[in-house]
């Protein structure tokens, strides 16, 4: 009775794992990089978070639009705004992102003032469903930097999606 039980329990959770990735399904994410990590000793707090809004234009296939700041040392030091695609494999919640965005930082670049900057962004992810419409989704993302190879970034991402 409890395989029965079990191997049901795992048949509804996966059939409302895949309707989440239909055509015409409203998306929601906010995702922290980094809470409290500094790089150097002058850094004190620093946060750095992304909203993301997207669409499923197809099945398994996202449009997604993404505002990020990163705040750190009483002020902002970057905001960034871009959109991209998605790609969610069904079986099992994967998902291949690529997005480009434009950056604009108040970090102090070699010529001693603000830099701006057009990135694009490779990222692989885990939509972890805690719900039909909540899920955890941890990510890896490279962000690499036109303007010089130094401005480049490798992290870590975890966020909180709603599907709707």
């Amino acid at each position: 009775m409890k395989k029965l039980i079990f191997t049901l329990f795992a048949l509804m959770i996966s059939v409302s794992t895949f309707a989440q990735f239909e055509r015409d399904t409203y998306y929601i994410n906010t995702s922290f990089s980094k809470v409290g990590m500094s790089f150097s000793g002058q850094s004190k707090f620093s946060l750095a978070g992304s909203a993301t809004a997207g669409l499923f234009i197809e099945d398994n296939w996202a449009a997604v639009a993404e505002v990020g700041i990163d705040y750190g040392n009483k002020h902002l030091q970057e905001f960034s705004a871009g959109g991209g695609l998605r790609y969610y494999i069904q079986q099992n919640g994967i998902y291949l992102g690529l997005s480009g965005k434009y950056l604009h930082s108040n970090y102090r670049n070699v010529d001693g003032g603000n830099y701006n900057d057009v990135q694009i962004k490779a990222e692989v992810g885990y939509a972890y469903f805690l719900s039909r419409t909540v899920t955890i989704e941890p990510a890896v993302f490279y962000s690499q930097s036109f303007k010089d190879q130094d401005y480049s970034q490798v992290g870590f991402k975890l966020g909180f999606g709603f599907y709707f």
